[in-house]
């Protein structure tokens, strides 16, 4: 399939208002990359992961003096049909959110089976998450989490990490 054109919809919106408002312009090109959790087959966490790492790869790669910024996107734990419909798990939610920084090797280690069982059927958009952190260092910094159930029968939650960065002069082990 080819696209000509892609409607914002809520998976960008909400992370780019979070980060900066409202505003005329955003102050950021956005480059999407779209991973499909909705239609058979989806991917392997384990391969968002790798993705992250060749994204990058790509970025690094890049000659020139920007900066970037990487949104992982995707609502915590939901179902919205069938016998489980209105299913959220907080508990899993809250360790998915520190697992996401401290340790996404297991995240990518599960199965996609496990993500639905987990998460819910539509929680299986947590494998998103895995292509942005997979983009970043092995160490990182949590700046900001914050997590809550809203009406909309959707764990919401969201993390700001920053690559850990070495103190100067220090002597690397």
């Amino acid at each position: 399939m080819i696209c000509q054109e892609i409607e914002v919809d809520h998976g960008i919106q909400v992370p780019m208002e979070l980060f900066w408002g409202r505003p005329a312009e955003w102050p950021v090109k956005v480059v999407p990359i779209f991973v499909n959790v909705v239609q058979y087959p989806v991917p392997l966490p384990s391969r968002c992961y790798e993705m992250g790492r060749v994204l990058r790869e790509a970025i690094e790669s890049y000659d020139g003096e920007e900066r970037f910024v990487i949104l992982g996107t995707g609502g915590l734990s939901h179902q919205l049909q069938g016998a489980r419909a209105g299913f959220v798990n907080p508990q899993a939610d809250k360790a998915f959110l520190n697992d996401i920084a401290a340790d996404p090797a297991k995240l990518a280690a599960m199965s996609r089976e496990e993500y639905v069982e987990t998460f819910g059927s539509e929680g299986a958009e947590l494998m998103m998450w895995l292509v942005m952190r997979g983009a970043m260092d092995r160490e990182v910094v949590v700046r900001h989490k914050h997590y809550f159930v809203p009406t909309s029968m959707t764990g919401a939650g969201m993390i700001v990490m920053e690559n850990k960065v070495a103190a100067p002069n220090a002597a690397a082990a």
